[in-house]
């Protein structure tokens, strides 16, 4: 084997960074301090040497946060991504130049496949990447994230165990998914829920009597109400299997108002079983993951028409129902005022951001 067929071949399969021996000796580059970037600054703090912080526009007077250029927090041994799933492929082409061989890359998004295949493509070979979705957020976590949950989607290398590990430690209930899986029960356990809470906060209506019933849905109304407006449009825009959720969830809807005028009402439905298919099943890890990387960027890619379709058919129903033509908006620019990041054009984070369920 010649030499440049071994450096080829290393460079091709990334080095394990091995986080379980001696983190003090690690550094974390934390790319993006909004809500999330915030919950988890103390974590990783405590248990790395070093935490460099990237933000378009720092946060006044945050005690010991060490605020840098994107290229000093994407130099480090470990680069957590906690910014807008959006802006994902943006922000993996500014950092590529500037991480080190043998770096481990992770993002904390709602959806997976798009992240995966934006990474994946992006970032150099000699790089791991794993992706994460915390099943936690600020309001939840507030007392600690021991005992909840977090979804790992390695990408490439084999930065897997060590991320598993070490989050095994902090006492966190670690599962292992393909970006497809993730989406797949994220459709449903997220979109939807998300969905129906932001219906329930926007009705506005709170009665003074209520039941068991209704106060479990109150709470997931509050609880999903404090997310920023980039998380709602990743969440319902982003995940290429949320539409179809959608579309089952409305057509039933209307099906159900079509009962009530001919009063042929029926029970509770007996469909749950089908759904039952926990994503808080704790098992090993996936088949190699090439295969599932390529089918995420496929369903990315075959999605994004899709997504456009939908949000300009919303906003021409909108305009139609105020009787006035309003300014054509992109899905992505959804969540408010941008931001620019340091050095790079036309990408946004916002502080308020939180990149989790709460």
């Amino acid at each position: 084997m010649s030499p440049s067929s071994i450096s080829s071949e290393r460079k091709a399969s990334p080095s394990r960074l091995n986080l379980r021996a001696r983190p003090r000796d690690k550094t974390v580059g934390l790319i993006g301090f909004g809500a999330f970037g915030r919950l988890i600054f103390p974590l990783l703090a405590a248990h790395f040497g070093k935490v460099v912080v990237h933000d378009p526009s720092p946060a006044p007077g945050v005690a010991s946060v060490m605020f840098a250029g994107l290229g000093d927090a994407a130099r480090a041994d470990v680069v957590v991504l906690a910014a807008p799933v959006q802006e994902m492929r943006a922000i993996a082409h500014a950092i590529a130049p500037h991480l080190k061989e043998g770096a481990l890359v992770l993002d904390v998004g709602s959806v997976k496949c798009l992240p995966a295949a934006a990474l994946a493509e992006e970032l150099p070979a000699g790089v791991s990447i794993v992706g994460t979705h915390p099943l936690f957020g600020p309001q939840s976590a507030a007392d600690g994230v021991h005992g909840h949950k977090i979804v790992l989607c390695p990408v490439r290398g084999a930065g897997l165990g060590d991320v598993r590990s070490w989050l095994r430690s902090l006492g966190l209930r670690v599962l292992v998914r393909t970006p497809e899986q993730h989406d797949r029960e994220m459709a449903v356990a997220q979109g939807l829920t998300h969905m129906i809470g932001k219906l329930i906060a926007d009705m506005g209506v709170v009665p003074s009597i209520t039941t068991p019933s209704f106060d479990h849905l109150l709470a997931a109304a509050r609880m999903v109400s404090s997310d920023a407006a980039a998380v709602f449009t990743a969440i319902q825009r982003d995940n290429p299997f949320v539409a179809e959720v959608q579309d089952r969830f409305f057509a039933l809807a209307e099906t159900m108002r079509g009962s009530f005028a001919t009063g042929a009402t029926q029970g509770t439905a007996s469909a749950l079983p089908a759904l039952a298919r926990p994503i808080d099943r704790e098992d090993g890890d996936p088949e190699q993951q090439s295969g599932h990387v390529h089918k995420s960027r496929k369903l990315a890619q075959a999605a994004v028409p899709r997504l456009i379709g939908r949000a300009d058919e919303c906003q021409e129903a909108g305009d139609r129902a105020d009787g006035q033509a309003k300014p054509d908006a992109h899905p992505s620019n959804s969540h408010g005022t941008p931001r620019h990041w340091q050095s790079l054009p036309g990408l946004a984070l916002s502080p308020e951001d939180n990149l989790s369920l709460s």
